[in-house]
């Protein structure tokens, strides 16, 4: 009996197959929460449309996510270590697209196979292969394309929220669509910028014309293409009407990428000026250690219920840690946990929405006149 329970065992060992995992770290480009679509970069430059299970939503473009393979195929996206949902389809992509009609075909018996789509300010009449039943739902809105000799004739379409994709097999030019023009020359002239304790302070030349300008700022951790992106779409978007701006919560010697541009009231945007910050401490600070380790708190994780800190792990030195935490400078919480522990979740509370908030954390000595590390981080 024995025997015939080995040979079994050996048997079902032979025929199951084996998956081996692997992992690939890539860039977010861009992504769309309600669609729960992802367009991200890998590290040859070749970008990939990802749509996924809508468990995956805290995607940011400062934090890159974790694409799982299963042998050939893209199976699972990996945004945090407790953030992991299923891959449904996945396709190289170029560009977005917008489905500016559908055209009905006049005999029962043919599908529905023309379309008017928008691409870089062009129309064209298109003819689109199986698997684009649905671009009826989709007429007003964008698409995603790839176009593998630079022109849409032999594209691939996909429609969002994974409704269907499909090969584009003929194109015909209809119009060139008029569109707001991009202001060719920038209202921001002589920028200047200093770089500051968790913050940056720039500066341009007041515009004395009659336009009435609104300053657009972004920022980023990532050199990005403003081209890639609606300016609406730019992460961490902020708005000024004076010719100066102060950008704040940001990171001591973190580099950033600053990018400033102008709207006018007809939609016109000008082009996008970067510019290359560094935030450093330049107030004074007294250390009773001057040669103590560098000691800095992080976010580590962001989710709909709580920010996730963390710091360097200092247990050696560290029986305990003071907690302090802040809403738009007032405490709400004041704590003590072990020296062991060097992360601290924060919930989200509807009554801090909006706030600005300040977490700091002091450490306990072992001994007395051990080191004391302490370091605090204030985010929106």
């Amino acid at each position: 009996m024995k025997k015939t329970i080995l040979t079994l065992f050996i048997v079902t060992l032979l025929i199951t197959p084996v998956y081996a995992d692997s992992t690939e770290r890539v860039r977010v480009i861009k992504f769309d929460k309600e669609a729960h679509d992802l367009v991200v970069e890998q590290q040859s430059g070749k970008r990939l449309l990802i749509q996924h299970n809508r468990l995956c939503s805290t995607m940011s473009t400062e934090f890159p996510v974790n694409l799982i393979w299963t042998d050939d195929t893209i199976t699972q996206l990996k945004v945090a270590y407790n953030e992991i949902c299923k891959v449904y389809n996945t396709g190289q992509y170029s560009d977005y697209v917008t489905i500016v009609s559908r055209t009905r075909s006049m005999n029962p018996l043919i599908k529905d196979h023309e379309a008017e789509i928008e691409w870089r300010g062009k129309k064209y009449e298109v003819s689109y292969g199986d698997g684009c039943e649905n671009i009826r739902d989709f007429v007003g809105r964008g698409a995603y394309i790839y176009t593998p000799q630079g022109s849409l004739s032999g594209a691939t379409l996909y429609l969002p929220s994974n409704r269907g994709q499909c090969t584009l097999n003929s194109t015909e030019f209809v119009e060139t669509v008029e569109v707001p023009e991009n202001i060719e020359t920038s209202p921001i002239k002589n920028l200047q910028h200093r770089d500051e304790n968790n913050s940056a302070f720039f500066i341009w030349d007041e515009d004395i014309s009659d336009s009435n300008w609104l300053y657009l700022i972004a920022h980023s951790k990532y050199q990005l293409d403003p081209s890639d992106y609606h300016w609406r779409q730019m992460p961490n978007l902020r708005f000024s009407t004076k010719n100066s701006y102060t950008a704040t919560r940001l990171a001591n010697n973190q580099k950033y990428y600053f990018y400033l541009s102008a709207r006018d009231n007809l939609g016109n945007v000008a082009p996008w000026v970067e510019v290359e910050v560094t935030p450093v401490l330049t107030r004074f600070v007294y250390k009773n250690n001057i040669d103590v380790e560098s000691f800095e708190i992080e976010i580590a994780e962001e989710t709909d219920d709580y920010y996730l800190l963390t710091w360097p792990d200092k247990s050696e030195a560290s029986s305990r840690y003071l907690i302090q935490f802040f809403v738009n400078g007032n405490r709400k919480l004041l704590k003590i946990i072990p020296g062991d522990q060097n992360t601290f979740e924060v919930k989200k509370e509807p009554a801090y929405e909006g706030g600005g908030f300040r977490l700091t954390v002091r450490s306990i000595p072992l001994n007395r006149f051990g080191a004391r590390f302490n370091d605090g981080i204030f985010w929106e």
